[in-house]
């Protein structure tokens, strides 16, 4: 099977991720989905999306809404 790492670079996505290779968040957030948390300035939450994005359409949506910016 395909590591995170490698299913990122295998579809394209040129976004930052973050991958945690020693599973300290696990405790913290839960196992195994895919799930994007959006921070404001002030490290507030102001959006989270669990499951993976299906196109980049789709996450641009979601920052134009958390942050209320047009892309």
């Amino acid at each position: 099977p395909n590591s995170g790492p490698d299913y990122i670079k295998q579809s394209g996505m040129s976004w930052p991720h973050l991958n945690d290779i020693d599973d300290q968040t696990k405790a913290i957030f839960g196992p195994g989905v895919p799930v994007t948390w959006f921070v404001d300035e002030a490290g507030e939450v102001v959006e989270q999306k669990i499951g993976a994005y299906q196109s980049k359409k789709d996450l641009f949506t979601q920052v134009e809404k958390a942050f209320g910016v047009k892309l």
